[in-house]
């Protein structure tokens, strides 16, 4: 994911996970974190600690389709914090938005056709 520039784990439990995302393009880097509630095999609850936004929630939605399949949803809803940080971080992130599920099922095809 071009638009990503690191991650960093900040804490994790059984069902949560609360972690940080560098994301940008062309020098212009903001990092984010987000609490990451697991709901097992259903889904992931997603919310703003802190960063750029004046709110940022979302969630992964896994829908079983068979026994070895899923339909993978994300919803995610965002507000910059400024126009000015919208002006600049609202391309980079509504590419990102866009490619995160198409990241997140080709990562988890290396994963499970490898196993």
């Amino acid at each position: 994911m071009p638009w990503c520039h690191g991650s960093h784990l900040k804490s994790a439990t059984e069902t949560e996970i609360v972690a940080s995302l560098d994301v940008g393009k062309a020098g212009l880097i903001k990092t984010f974190t987000t609490r990451n509630q697991l709901v097992e095999n259903q889904s992931v609850k997603v919310e703003l600690v802190d960063g750029p936004f004046q709110h940022l929630t979302g969630s992964w939605i896994f829908t079983p389709l068979s026994e070895e399949a899923c339909r993978v949803e994300l919803d995610l809803e965002f507000e910059f914090s400024s126009n000015l940080v919208a002006m600049m971080l609202g391309p980079i992130f509504n590419e990102a938005a866009n490619t995160m599920v198409a990241a997140f099922c080709n990562r988890a095809d290396d994963i499970y056709d490898a196993g």
